[in-house]
């Protein structure tokens, strides 16, 4: 019995489908990693080693736009010039005009385009073609992902489109993890600043749930902030007859959009009444 050899179309289908299921998978891993809580210099690695193992490329570095200035914050596959010399105006070099574009910007043959200003090294040691990816949240460009490949490649309308997709995902990645690191930040320097504060320092919601209780509340009221994270702050301090007048002020308050000072009572944890000056 005659043994069937698979065609070359065949097998060239299989293949192509094959590199097909390998890139949605490392799509998929994209984004399921960086839903997680890594923190900016993991995303930034990740997203490098995913862009090299997705269009299996040689070198790819990831720059984040400050300003003017394109700042080298992950590398994959090594550096091919000084690392100290890297951060450029993004009208210096051939990256720059994907940020002015917002577009990817590609590169076939370096050697003859008079867009390349990078180091001859590059050239030297073999590079061909670049590909320049915009990361872009929210319609801004913050950055640029770089491709550099070994000799002269083609690059797909389907691999543009991937590095694009790609590129997408990252952007949100690296915009959320900023803005969570910011937040982080913004916490300790408020902690820092009220938590030991010698005044009664006390944040709830509209409805007098408490959040926040410093050191200074402690000692005023003689609760721990552990045994009032959660609960309404009118019902532990605040006498029966004062209620009203509370509700009514914050409710003035949040309506007005102006603070209001005043004196008043409060209750002690153990029932001890005691004049307060009310900042809200």
């Amino acid at each position: 019995m005659p043994i069937c050899q698979p065609s070359e179309g065949m097998i060239e289908g299989k293949n192509s489908q094959q590199q097909h299921l390998e890139r949605l998978k490392v799509l998929c891993d994209l984004t399921r990693k960086l839903r997680g809580t890594m923190g900016a210099t993991e995303v930034l690695d990740f997203i490098v080693d995913s862009a090299a193992d997705l269009l299996d490329l040689p070198y790819t570095r990831a720059f984040i736009l400050e300003g003017d200035i394109l700042r080298l914050r992950a590398q994959h596959g090594g550096m091919l010039v000084d690392t100290k010399n890297v951060d450029f105006k993004i009208d210096e070099r051939a990256g720059g005009i994907a940020v002015k574009s917002a577009d990817i910007f590609y590169i076939r043959d370096v050697r003859d385009s008079p867009h390349w200003k990078n180091p001859k090294r590059q050239i030297e040691e073999g590079i061909g073609s670049y590909l320049a990816v915009p990361l872009i949240n929210d319609e801004s460009v913050i950055g640029i992902l770089e491709c550099l490949v070994m000799g002269v490649r083609e690059f797909t309308a389907n691999d543009l489109d991937l590095m694009s997709t790609f590129a997408a995902h990252a952007a949100i990645a690296i915009e959320n993890v900023r803005l969570h690191e910011e937040s982080q930040k913004s916490k300790q320097f408020f902690e820092s600043i009220v938590r030991d504060n010698v005044d009664a320092i006390i944040i709830s919601d509209l409805n007098t749930k408490i959040m926040f209780w410093n050191s200074g509340a402690e000692r005023l009221y003689g609760f721990s902030e552990d045994e009032v994270i959660g609960k309404k702050l009118i019902e532990l301090t605040v006498p029966q007859e004062y209620r009203d007048e509370v509700r009514q002020r914050r409710t003035n308050v949040a309506r007005e959009k102006k603070p209001s000072t005043y004196e008043t009572v409060r209750l002690k944890k153990d029932g001890e009444e005691v004049c307060v000056s009310i900042a809200l």
